[in-house]
């Protein structure tokens, strides 16, 4: 029952843009003024990630059979103009409403934009873009009364861990993530744990759920982010606050986006900050724009040899879902998961137990269960993407969007192990 992750729309790596041209004349007129300084004016006035420029031409013809030249000879006052501005697809419908009744001679032409990067230095995200501009627009939501086991089941055919609650005017009401889901509802496994068991099994489990609804779990007024706000702004609330996502609305309070920390990662990295003209506050201990001291030890180092028991007690005091398998000169050889344990225990029919195993480890059963007799090395991921200590940070933020990863480790000389980069260190150092 491994979870599939829903469309996002479009490519889940770069923001959507688009091209608005004008093609019109010197002549054009809007209110007085000519019309090129009144789209200029207008985009400005938006205050959004766009950008606008004005292109006079040397020659050209119209409609009406005029003839249009800068040659010496047969000047003309009435050269073509070509107004061209490119912004994120969401800004595309304002700021068209907008032009439509200003353009009042010349064509307006709408187009997609194949953006590669929209850069602006110093700053995490270009000036002007809103939360709009990176949310999941028109996500899943579930109202109050949604039974909880409707609400697992669509996490668990999702690739997000929360969902809003609204009501019937799609205002938010609340917040289902899986911590209300294990603390509030009883849930005995995390989401993507529970996505690895056999249906029957999973069948089995959310029986225990029949009995609530999303109201008897969820997270009541949880913060939110207006669609309009900066993107930087609502980002700082997310790190300030440790939230993993934000619930988007309009300025009616209506639900019309998630703002998750995967979005905002995409995100930078397609507009691609200029890392290094940063203030050096992202390496503590130098110059250098670096992973290395944003990479965390929360995550638990192991053996190959260590039993998959023990493997377990080491997430467990750690609160992790993953651990580090090294060498005796901690040269990192593999990765392994909570999820990689639990598909031992079903490859070797202990599905039906799996449960107990997990909340007892594997103790006092007076077996040789499977936890105690693999290794890490014999289910760890061998040879993970890593990212190296210098590496910038740039660097990290595209491996960890293009492979969807919420840890990256980070390994020095050699391949020695130096910890586990996350999604939120990454945020919190662009936004100091």
């Amino acid at each position: 029952m491994t979870r599939r992750p829903l469309s996002r729309g479009g490519d889940a790596l770069t923001v959507d843009y688009r091209t608005i041209t004008i093609l019109t004349s010197e002549e054009a007129r809007w209110k007085g003024r000519t019309l090129h300084d009144a789209v200029v004016n207008l985009v400005r006035g938006r205050k959004i990630a766009a950008r606008c420029h004005v292109t006079r031409g040397i020659a050209g013809c119209y409609e009406s059979g005029e003839v249009a030249t800068h040659s010496i000879v047969d000047l003309s006052a009435n050269l073509p103009l070509e107004i061209r501005i490119v912004l994120p697809a969401p800004e595309v419908d304002a700021i068209l409403a907008e032009l439509d009744p200003m353009v009042c001679e010349g064509m307006i032409l709408v187009e997609e934009a194949h953006v590669r990067s929209h850069r602006t230095a110093k700053r995490l995200f270009p000036r002007g873009m809103r939360v709009r501009d990176a949310m999941t627009a028109s996500p899943a939501s579930v109202t109050a009364g949604t039974p909880v086991t409707e609400v697992v089941r669509l996490l668990l055919q999702a690739e997000f861990n929360g969902v809003p609650v609204v009501d019937t005017a799609c205002s938010v009401q609340g917040i289902i993530t899986e911590t209300d889901l294990i603390g509030r509802g009883g849930m005995p496994l995390r989401l993507g744990l529970l996505a690895e068991l056999e249906e029957p099994v999973v069948d089995v489990e959310l029986a225990a759920f029949e009995a609530l609804i999303a109201q008897d779990v969820m997270t009541p007024g949880p913060v939110t982010a207006r669609d309009d706000e900066p993107l930087e702004r609502a980002v700082d609330r997310m790190a300030k606050r440790d939230l993993k996502r934000l619930p988007v609305v309009d300025d009616a309070g209506h639900l019309v986006g998630m703002l998750a920390r995967v979005d905002v990662l995409r995100t930078v990295a397609h507009t691609s900050p200029d890392w290094q003209a940063f203030p050096a506050h992202i390496e503590i201990r130098g110059d250098q724009q670096t992973v290395r001291t944003l990479a965390a030890h929360d995550a638990p180092t192991v053996t190959a040899g260590t039993t998959l028991s023990d493997v377990l007690d080491a997430l467990e005091a750690a609160g992790a879902q993953r651990a580090a398998v090294v060498d005796e000169a901690g040269l990192l050889l593999g990765i392994v998961s909570d999820r990689d344990i639990l598909r031992v225990l079903q490859e070797r029919g202990e599905a039906e137990s799996v449960l107990a195993r997990w909340s007892h480890l594997g103790r006092g059963r007076g077996d040789r269960s499977s936890l105690e007799i693999v290794t890490a090395g014999d289910v760890m991921t061998t040879r993970p993407i890593t990212a190296a200590e210098d590496a910038p940070v740039e660097e990290a933020i595209r491996l960890m969007t293009a492979h969807g990863l919420k840890r990256l480790p980070v390994v020095g000389a050699e391949g020695r192990y130096l910890g586990m980069l996350s999604r939120d260190a990454l945020l919190r150092a662009g936004l100091r």
